[in-house]
């Protein structure tokens, strides 16, 4: 079994403080408690340990997307879009599967 990674370890539990931008039953959207990112940096992430983006099953990806998708809006209405070249990026990080 894999190591809880930062996420599984402090984000979930709440052991460090985040501001919420949605979440569901599987879903946590969220900006992250780093100085530095920018008002309409988004961090979203299944609730439970998943090492790649390629271990996720159909319907799960599906939602993932959807909450994307929904705080990508919320991102857009309260701060018009993004910092960066005026455009929106969706970055996946596919672990370390090796």
């Amino acid at each position: 079994m894999d190591e809880p990674d930062w996420y599984c370890a402090e984000v979930f539990p709440r052991r460090i403080e985040i501001n919420v931008v949605m979440e569901t039953d599987s879903v946590l959207a969220f900006r992250p408690p780093v100085p530095g990112f920018g008002k309409d940096h988004v961090i979203v992430v299944p609730k439970h340990h998943v090492r790649s983006l390629l271990e996720l099953d159909a319907a799960l990806a599906a939602h993932l997307l959807e909450v994307v998708r929904t705080a990508a809006r919320d991102v857009v209405a309260r701060h018009g879009g993004s910092q960066l070249l005026g455009r929106h990026m969706v970055l996946a990080n596919m672990g370390t599967m090796g």
